[in-house]
């Protein structure tokens, strides 16, 4: 298994690069902002699912970079699921992420967070929780023959469709700022989903937005 510092020392440069571009960028013209535009919303791959962390900014920095109509991005795996071919030559990003590595302290002997979870408090003070990133390669949607091959669903995309909002406007800034801050015991993920659910082999919670949730829920 990869560990963290020789991920970090492969994906790093690209990071790198991408952030002295920027502050070169900068220094050209001091009164444009860090991130030039959110008109066409946040990095998400092509579920809709948005990216976190670290990923946003960089992905941000990318979509501007390259000039891409929308920061819209998606795996080799998830492009031959959509019958999408990858232009020939066409570079790939890296997207981080972290999970949780369980090993008993003596045995050495590894189990899943998820089991981990379970176990009584006096067990769990024999298990060692460590860290570890991990990150896959993305292409974005125009380094793809997507807008060939689905031209209706790229042309709701750019214009940024947006489902119908249900709610009644209310606000509860408590709750607002625990997934804000993510303060939760796990990560909380609020994207457009047809339920709520927490996720135990990924340990996290997704949440509908909150437009799609009718009045008084």
């Amino acid at each position: 298994m990869a560990t963290t510092n020789s991920i970090i020392e492969k994906i790093a440069p690209m990071f790198t690069e991408l952030l002295i571009k920027k502050i070169e960028c900068l220094k050209t013209d001091w009164q444009k902002p860090w991130i030039a535009s959110l008109e066409q919303g946040l990095p998400r791959n092509i579920r809709g699912t948005l990216y976190n962390g670290g990923n946003v900014l960089m992905l941000l920095f990318y979509t501007e970079f390259m000039k891409f109509t929308l920061p819209v991005f998606l795996t080799f795996n998830q492009a031959k699921e959509e019958d999408l071919s990858v232009c020939k030559g066409a570079r790939s990003f890296p997207v981080y992420y972290w999970f949780k590595f369980v090993v008993h302290k003596e045995t050495k002997k590894t189990i899943k967070y998820e089991e981990y979870r379970k176990l009584p408090a006096t067990e769990q003070e024999n298990y060692k929780v460590i860290p570890q990133m991990k990150y896959y390669n993305v292409f974005n949607i125009d380094q793809t023959d997507f807008a060939e091959k689905q031209p209706e669903r790229y042309e709701r995309m750019k214009k940024g469709e947006q489902p119908e909002d249900y709610s009644d406007g209310m606000i509860y800034e408590a709750l607002d700022e625990l997934v804000y801050l993510q303060n939760w015991y796990c990560p909380i993920k609020v994207q457009y989903s047809d339920s709520a659910y927490y996720s135990p082999s990924s340990d996290h919670i997704v949440c509908p937005q909150r437009e799609q949730f009718p009045q008084g829920a």
